[in-house]
């Protein structure tokens, strides 16, 4: 074996155990961030049921999310602190610590002597004695074959899950509501530091912020459903199995849990307009769940005495299309004709190679967006995504370009489809020439592929989830 091809291989293994060791911890994140071409689509994905009711104005959506995480800890009152601990004339605040056996939330707000809005960093938040209140979490870890050293290492990335910032009507508090996993003890103390906090333009203010938070852990009430049906999808005869098992209705969340079950990996579903005896739920975003193969999907509590009625929409179906279309190509620009509309293709150069690719068909395509590559020489080289432009295509015809993330958000019905993409390589001329399992020519690509297409078709279909007639 020559010295090039063990440092290849050494490279390779490196590559391998670190993607073992990332993909056992993705396994935790929410259900919906594993799905990749979901987030290329996530504009259409987190049409929520208000919009699908009203059209809100942005503004209009965050006073009604923020009311909604404030509705948890004012409609239980008990489980409010108001602890502050100061330093370096910053008071941060513990406002609230809800837990119950589906979730668990911190809420607090931040104030300094001159009225900065600050926030926690990611990093700069941990619970001293997570090793006794999420012990199970620990052990599953372990059992999982994630190496003992990087668990120890990382844990409080593990069970600290995600979170919402929520900025109140005075503009001196910066509220934030921060979701755990579930604690494994019924009561007792979290001993949570605060090290790192930041501002608006991203410096870090180091410091130490710590609380004695205690807390009794809500017990949840739980309807078994236990009902299977199988649905037709409107994509070659494909079907898909729903199985739902239970609801626990507790104060952070009512969750749902089901198992989803299909032929194809490479299709997926959207689900909208969940209610509880007509009732609308809106979807708390990180509260989502992938477990053991069962989806537990959360929402915002409901206030029901009896629960008679459980349905949703299949709303729309995408599909991961994988198809291989080989170009060849000679100079820039170029078209290339695929399927009956052209694509044009330019090319630019600063430290890196950077392609345009741009679909004058696009609102009529069958497809929303597409997946290329590009090979230079003899080998296929790391290519990103560095930008694009999208658009909203509306049912008569009409569009408008997509410029925030909220836009399809205010227009559920359109549809959002790609008509320029930007990739450029990972590394510069000279860095991809000193990476030599690359092969790598110096040269412009000479070749192109296209690999994927992403779909959305649109389904609506009710599912009546659970239905109990109450005499």
């Amino acid at each position: 074996m020559t010295d090039r091809q063990l440092k290849r291989m050494l490279k390779l293994e490196k590559k391998q155990i670190e993607k073992e060791i990332f993909q056992q911890k993705k396994n935790r994140l929410s259900f919906y961030r594993k799905r990749l071409f979901v987030m290329i689509t996530a504009i259409l994905m987190l049409s929520s049921v208000a919009f699908a009711y009203h059209q809100f104005t942005i503004s209009e959506w965050f006073l009604a999310e923020s009311l909604n995480y404030d509705q948890i800890l004012d409609k239980n009152p008990t489980y409010r602190l108001d602890m502050e601990s100061k330093d370096q004339g910053v008071a941060v605040t513990i406002e609230g610590f809800v837990t119950d056996e589906l979730n668990t939330y911190l809420y607090y707000n931040i104030e300094d002597e001159t009225g900065r809005r600050l926030r926690v960093s990611r990093d700069g938040i941990e619970i001293e004695n997570a090793d006794t209140l999420f012990k199970e979490l620990k052990s599953d870890l372990y059992e999982s074959m994630i190496p003992k050293e990087y668990v120890d290492e990382n844990f409080k990335s593990f069970y600290h899950a995600g979170s919402s910032t929520l900025a109140s009507e005075n503009l001196n508090i910066y509220r934030e509501v921060i979701r755990f996993d579930t604690l494994d003890v019924k009561s007792g103390t979290a001993e949570v530091m605060i090290t790192q906090l930041i501002d608006e333009s991203g410096n870090v203010i180091e410091g130490k912020w710590s609380y004695e938070l205690p807390f009794d852990r809500y017990k949840v009430e739980k309807i078994e459903i236990g009902k299977e049906q199988t649905i037709s999808l409107p994509y070659k005869d494909e079907e898909i199995t729903l199985k739902y098992l239970s609801l626990e209705k507790g104060i952070t969340a009512t969750r749902l849990s089901y198992i989803e079950t299909k032929d194809k990996d490479n299709l997926n579903v959207g689900y909208n307009n969940f209610m509880i005896n007509d009732e609308p739920l809106r979807k708390i975003f990180f509260g989502s769940d992938v477990k053991q193969d069962i989806n537990q999907m959360d929402f915002f509590p409901i206030e029901v005495k009896k629960i008679r009625r459980i349905t949703c929409e299949l709303e729309s179906l995408y599909v991961d299309e994988r198809v291989l279309e080989i170009y060849p190509l000679e100079s820039f620009p170029v078209e290339i004709e695929y399927k009956g509309e052209t694509l044009l293709i330019e090319e630019s150069f600063t430290d890196r190679y950077k392609y345009t690719i741009t679909d004058d068909g696009y609102k009529n395509r069958d497809f929303h967006f597409l997946e290329f590559e590009f090979k230079f020489g003899k080998s296929l080289s790391p290519m990103q995504s560095a930008g694009g432009e999208s658009y909203l295509v509306f049912k008569d015809g009409n569009e408008t370009k997509v410029v925030t993330f909220f836009d399809g958000m205010m227009y559920p019905d359109a549809e959002t489809r790609t008509k320029k993409y930007i990739l450029e390589t990972h590394f510069s001329d000279e860095e991809l020439k000193s990476k030599e399992y690359y092969e790598y020519s110096g040269e412009s690509a000479n070749q192109i592929r296209i690999r994927r297409e992403y779909k959305k078709i649109r389904v609506n279909q009710e599912i009546i989830i659970y239905s109990k007639w109450l005499w």
